[in-house]
């Protein structure tokens, strides 16, 4: 005789999970056109550094020259100043000799008063 077949499902003591990812293989150019924009934005940054790189040695080169516009304008003020000296003394020499008059003087001391007040 034959035993009688039973049924038993062997009972699980563990747990199971299952996690499944899906990547896209094409997502329709999105990834080409971001990298398009980040190029194109990458130059438009460097374009920009350029800019600001040449407006400032624009700025530098104008200060240089004005400061070395004004080193002239101030030694040609000084041999102005000298040589008015030198008229004012021949002036004085002229009128001890009795050649000019006092208000030739005097006209030659204000040229030098008023390169004197200008050039300090």
């Amino acid at each position: 005789m034959i035993p009688t077949f039973e049924k038993e499902l062997k009972r699980q003591d563990y747990k199971t999970a299952t996690i499944t990812g899906i990547q896209l293989i094409f997502i329709g150019g999105k990834l080409i056109a971001a990298k398009k924009f980040a190029s194109l934005d990458e130059a438009s940054a460097q374009r920009e550094l350029k800019q600001i790189k040449d407006e400032v040695t624009k700025e530098v080169i104008k200060k240089y020259l004005a400061v070395v516009l004004l080193n002239d304008v101030i030694q040609i003020r000084e041999l102005v100043v000298e040589s008015v000296k030198k008229h004012r003394d021949c002036a004085e020499k002229m009128m001890r000799q009795g050649i000019i008059s006092n208000h030739n003087l005097l006209f030659a001391q204000k040229w030098l008063w008023l390169m004197l007040k200008k050039s300090f």
